[in-house]
């Protein structure tokens, strides 16, 4: 595989734990309704907080790559 295929192919498999995530909340949101616009407010600002965390975790794990020299993105 080649180098930019597999840190793209590694970087979106780091965004399965948010879709993971996505589902449940709309579950959450279908089952347990939230009268309050504060509390809907709150629980979008929480996940947009988690899914920024992710992207800046992935962004990082693609050019640090401490065990595979081969593959880091060069500085």
């Amino acid at each position: 595989m080649p180098r930019n295929a597999f840190l793209l192919f590694s970087f979106f498999m780091g965004f399965v734990p948010c879709g993971l995530d996505a589902c449940g909340n709309v579950l959450g949101v279908v089952f347990f309704r939230a009268s309050d616009s504060a509390v809907q407010f709150y629980r979008l600002l929480i996940n947009i907080g988690y899914f920024c965390c992710r992207v800046v975790a992935g962004l990082g794990r693609m050019s640090s790559r401490p065990f595979l020299r081969a593959i880091r993105i060069p500085c």
